[in-house]
């Protein structure tokens, strides 16, 4: 008992930590999939497989494959980059790194029933251009920082049928520089953070030792954040409303060998939910405005493989591609991206109740432009975005008992 409580603390210190961490780094992109080093180096295809405490993150109707209870705590290191040619003048993104966390807790309570805790990064962006360039009336800063704290429950209601759901409690940070064009130019500041609240219900399904199934809804998730705004050298309260979407997940998993397995998921993303960001400030009324995206819904393809080579030591390898939801009339600087490919390997050593898991990812967009007499943002010019790209690197460390 003692030192089920202890680990629970040093489980509790983990996520305290991971919230100062995410407060300093944020994560390029805005809908993040980077739970476990572990589901990076398989490309994010847990859905069906995920037998441990990151279950909590990917499927919690499968932490009933858990056993007893177990940790699991780390983070994935992101540094993005991006080239951008602008009016026959060539920009390039800042260098960046953003480290999104990720901890996780699971206890088994008898032979049908599971709770855990966990902490982890669904959605983010960062965005940094130099103060003085040509799409600064759009942006020249601009990040998305959030949390999820996610209590959750699964019940096994036969040996291969489990079920469970999860309250998603995510704290939001929003920053946006860019210039206004008074006559002279202003420098517009707003921050605005707050909560989102939402849940997921899930279920996994073992048909046989060879093949699994998991699946997972998420909820829409409203948030009304409060700030304020710096418009040159006046202060205002400012209130931002967004809509963040919700989405479905499906995974089947494949298990050739006892050494071997295979899984491949599709993720639909409800982007429609994302219609506009609206900004209403108390004094500058003038500024207040919505922010149209009009985004369409998107499809996310996740294959992942692992190989076990002895009882402690795993190889894993991973693909994904994921759609872009921008329409291309409303295409900004906030987020230079297309259509993405992701490469991933990664590797697994266990001994005793003790586990570490390395990854590596490297991420590339496809190619893009802004027709500016298109587009209904804004700021934006004729715009060229190449190199779109972003390495990623992760770490996990688990313990069960």
């Amino acid at each position: 008992m003692k030192k089920t409580v202890l680990m629970f603390c040093m489980c509790l210190m983990a996520c305290v930590l991971s919230v100062i961490s995410v407060s300093n780094g944020y994560a390029a992109g805005f809908a993040l999939y980077e739970w476990s080093s572990r589901g990076n180096g398989m490309g994010g295809a847990l859905t069906a497989l995920v037998d441990d405490a990151s279950a909590i993150a990917y499927n919690p109707a499968a932490m009933t494959k858990a056993e007893g209870t177990q940790t699991l705590v780390g983070s994935t290191i992101i540094a993005p980059g991006a080239d951008l040619e602008v009016k026959g003048t060539k920009y390039h993104s800042k260098n960046k790194v953003y480290l999104p966390p990720h901890a996780y807790m699971t206890h088994q309570m008898n032979d049908d029933l599971w709770v855990g805790f966990g902490t982890y990064t669904r959605f983010g962006l960062g965005t940094n251009y130099e103060h003085d360039w040509a799409g600064k009336y759009n942006v020249y800063k601009a990040s998305l920082r959030s949390h999820t704290f996610s209590p959750a429950v699964a019940y096994k209601i036969t040996d291969k049928w489990s079920v469970g759901a999860a309250i998603d409690a995510m704290w939001l940070t929003f920053d946006l520089r860019k210039y206004v064009n008074m006559g002279t130019d202003v420098d517009l500041r707003m921050s605005n953070s707050g909560w989102a609240w939402g849940g997921n219900i899930s279920t996994h399904y073992e048909f046989n030792k060879y093949f699994s199934l998991g699946a997972v809804y998420r909820t829409p998730q409203r948030l009304v954040g409060s700030g304020d705004a710096t418009f040159g050298a006046t202060d205002d309260d400012l209130t931002m409303r967004a809509t963040l979407p919700g989405s479905a997940t499906v995974g089947f998993a494949v298990k050739p060998t006892d050494s071997w397995r295979f899984e491949g998921d599709v993720v639909f993303t409800n982007w429609s939910d994302y219609s506009q960001i609206e900004f209403r400030f108390d004094d500058l009324a003038a500024l207040s405005s919505d922010s149209t995206k009009k985004w369409h819904n998107a499809w996310r393809f996740q294959l992942g493989t692992e190989y076990d080579i002895d009882a402690h030591n795993t190889l894993r390898l991973g693909f994904v591609w994921d759609q872009s939801p921008i329409n291309e009339e409303y295409r900004d600087y906030m987020l230079p991206t297309n259509d993405r490919q992701m490469y991933s390997a990664g590797y697994g050593f266990k001994m005793d109740s003790w586990k570490i898991d390395l990854s590596l990812m490297y991420l590339n967009m496809r190619d893009t432009s802004i027709d500016a007499g298109d587009n209904d943002v804004s700021g934006v010019e004729d715009t060229e975005i190449t190199n779109s790209h972003a390495w990623l690197g992760g770490i996990s460390v688990g313990y069960e008992f």
